[in-house]
């Protein structure tokens, strides 16, 4: 239940999973649609491989977002789930 406005724990977790999946689904189908239909759509591959052509601090940003979700910490990373 809310704590003066804000959500905590498990549950920040759960929808944040559900948003991230959303997200990965809608931008799926729509490169699906995009690669299988006969219309002349670019699909998400294409742009970006334009764009990281024309401006290349793209790839750049995009490996530095990456790295920093994925780099593991200094103490090691905790695994997912409630702490004992």
């Amino acid at each position: 239940m809310p704590q003066n406005g804000i959500l905590r724990g498990a549950k920040v977790e759960v929808y944040a999973a559900a948003v991230l999946l959303s997200i990965i689904a809608v931008v799926g189908v729509y490169d699906f649609w995009a690669g299988f239909s006969n219309r002349s759509v670019a699909t998400i591959s294409e742009v970006v491989y334009r764009w990281s052509q024309l401006w290349p601090i793209i790839p750049l940003l995009v490996g530095l977002v990456l790295g920093h979700l994925f780099w593991p910490t200094r103490g090691g990373a905790t695994p997912p789930g409630p702490s004992p």
